[in-house]
């Protein structure tokens, strides 16, 4: 009987170590999983805040190199950002990485981009992408831009858009018919000639003008048939009734000097002064203008912003325009 018990309760013991053994081997196989798990998470979280930095900056990249990103187009589309060191493999704080590349998903069409950045783990073994879509705006651009102060000389500057003025100087709000007027913009007195250029159309004067058709002086300009971007070199005043440009297809008029419309002449498009610039007649610029110096409206004139010129012109990569997320555009996937 003995015998038997002693057999019956060895037998029960090594239930309970084979059972306490499986036990601690699902524990410790658990404990692993959960490890593992917890480990691929926090990767994959890694690569994901990685992915979504890239796309935040890659928003703010595009704002700023706008002229050439569109200008590596090949065939009408853009696939820009792995030869770019800027945002090619940027490593963070935590040794995660994120790249960048645009696209345009539409042939010939640069108004639209896709902004897709993919983000690494810092050990590299998880990654994630996030794209989104950016259309360019026109909005935020002021009518009337530049360094000095704006006069009006007893006449009113006829200046109409949302955003009228931004001055770096002094404004006579009697140069303004509607919108909003910014003055003595620490944001604009503080900039030079050339950093005020660059910021408008996004490349330096020199290479600007090479991409113009130059005209040595205001004599030589052949008023009522210019296109694109043209460079006068020394002041124009120019007088008469011509038109320059269309909604369609405005001009970019660049004067290496002072200009003034002193007639009845129109411009489509935007009119841009190394020096001051004045309207002492009753023409019309239907755009821009923008001026190193001082602006004075001497005269009758209008200066409308004229909402498809400006887009035309944003569009056709003539000025930089802000690029803007389209709602509902992000995916991750």
């Amino acid at each position: 009987m003995q015998k038997q018990t002693g057999a019956a309760l060895l037998i029960i013991t090594v239930i309970l170590l084979i059972a306490a053994l499986l036990s601690m081997m699902y524990a410790t196989t658990h404990g692993i999983f959960q490890q593992k798990t917890a480990s691929n998470q926090y990767q994959h979280n890694q690569a994901f805040e990685a992915a979504q930095a890239g796309l935040e900056f890659g928003l703010v990249y595009l704002s700023a190199h706008s002229t050439s990103i569109i200008g590596s187009a090949s065939g009408g589309y853009i696939n820009y950002g792995s030869s770019d060191t800027n945002i090619t493999n940027i490593t963070l704080a935590n040794s995660s990485k994120y790249s960048v590349v645009y696209t345009n998903p539409t042939q010939n069409d640069y108004s639209r981009l896709t902004i897709t950045s993919t983000g690494t783990s810092s050990d590299g073994t998880s990654s994630q992408v996030v794209s989104e879509q950016v259309s360019k705006s026109s909005s935020g651009i002021s009518a009337a831009t530049l360094i000095g102060s704006i006069t009006t000389n007893g006449h009113g500057g006829n200046i109409t858009a949302n955003s009228a003025v931004d001055a770096g100087g002094t404004v006579d709000p009697n140069a303004v018919a509607s919108g909003t007027i910014i003055a003595s913009d620490s944001s604009l007195s503080s900039l030079t000639g050339d950093q005020l250029f660059t910021n408008i159309f996004g490349v330096s004067k020199a290479t600007k003008q090479s991409q113009s058709t130059y005209y040595a002086s205001a004599g030589m300009v052949p008023w009522a048939t210019v296109s694109g971007s043209i460079w006068v070199n020394g002041n124009v005043s120019l007088a008469g009734n011509t038109t320059s440009g269309s909604v369609a297809s405005p001009v970019t008029v660049i004067v290496n000097g002072t200009f003034s419309l002193a007639g009845n002449a129109t411009i489509n498009g935007i009119v841009y002064s190394t020096g001051d610039a004045s309207m002492t007649g009753n023409g019309t610029v239907n755009g821009l203008m923008v001026s190193e110096g001082n602006m004075n409206f001497a005269g009758n004139g209008a200066l409308n912003f004229n909402t498809s010129i400006v887009n035309n012109l944003v569009n056709n990569g003539s000025i930089l325009g802000s690029y803007v997320i389209i709602p509902g555009s992000w995916k991750d996937f």
